[in-house]
């Protein structure tokens, strides 16, 4: 799960029965729905999204949102751009709240053309949340979207789930004293656990913790056994609640190679641990 699921799932908890949610997963993906409180009203309507067919997406998104008439549209980064697109044809116009938290691997290093135009257009009339300084820069600067509709809202963790919590046993066995350096990510390229586990295995002892999920599990495990690390690093995957584990770590790694304010950071912070960041974009 990555921050714009978490982030959802506590809004609409927060604000429990008094809204109705209609949830579209670009990828499918609807496993975050076990986070959502059970006295929810939610539906999930199936969509047909056909990668490069945009004015085939266009259409049907349309045709979902004039069957669902929302009081207001919620997405998510630019893989929902196409429903911000949507949602500017005539008879559409749906209140829009886009939220832009960061960029996947192709974006890392600069904005691409397309995008940005795509930006300026989608996101012209709706309210943009960024979650960090740098974001905002770019939604002013490159994408130059209209400042009055800008929100700039930090993320924040609820410090009550580290404060005086009780300590539970470590969810993974790694023999030895020396110290852990633990990480929480979703394992996709653009976190780049690959860097940490080639960086512990260059210190003899060190050992490596990493809890979460996601395609590039398989190719971690391979370069761990490559590595000759088996004994140090443990794939944990995905915790429900990592919260208990954090108290298990004597330091906390981020090695993303683009992040701009990642929750883990925020939590580790929480748990009292020093943040060591191999690289990231962002604050």
């Amino acid at each position: 799960m990555g921050g714009a699921q978490a982030r959802f799932c506590a809004v609409a908890n927060h604000h429990g029965v008094a809204l109705r949610h209609a949830i579209v997963s670009m990828d499918g993906d609807l496993s975050c729905r076990e986070r959502l409180r059970a006295d929810l009203a939610v539906t999930y309507p199936a969509v047909e999204i056909r990668r490069g067919d945009t004015l085939g997406n266009l259409r049907r998104i349309r045709a979902v949102l004039g069957d669902l008439r929302p009081d207001v549209l919620l997405t998510h980064n630019f893989g929902a751009i196409e429903w911000a697109l949507a949602n500017r044809l005539p008879g559409a116009r749906t209140r829009h709240v886009h939220v832009e938290d960061g960029f996947g691997p192709e974006e890392r290093d600069r904005q691409l053309p397309r995008r940005v135009l795509l930006r300026r257009v989608a996101l012209r009339r709706a309210t943009v949340a960024l979650p960090s300084r740098v974001l905002l820069r770019i939604a002013q600067t490159i994408w130059k979207l209209d400042d009055r509709r800008l929100r700039y809202v930090p993320n924040g963790v609820d410090l009550s789930r580290f404060e005086g919590a009780s300590v539970s046993p470590a969810p993974w066995h790694l023999p030895g004293e020396t110290p852990i350096v633990g990480t929480v990510a979703g394992l996709r390229p653009e976190k780049n656990i690959a860097r940490l586990v080639r960086a512990v295995a260059l210190v003899p002892g060190l050992r490596l913790v990493v809890i979460g999920d996601g395609p590039e599990r398989a190719a971690l495990a391979t370069l761990v056994a490559d590595r000759g690390v088996a004994q140090r690093v443990a794939l944990v995957g995905h915790l429900d609640d990592p919260a208990s584990a954090y108290a298990h770590m004597d330091i906390f790694a981020l090695s993303s190679d683009t992040e701009q304010m990642p929750l883990s950071v925020l939590e580790a912070m929480a748990a009292g641990l020093p943040i060591a960041p191999a690289k990231a974009h962002g604050n």
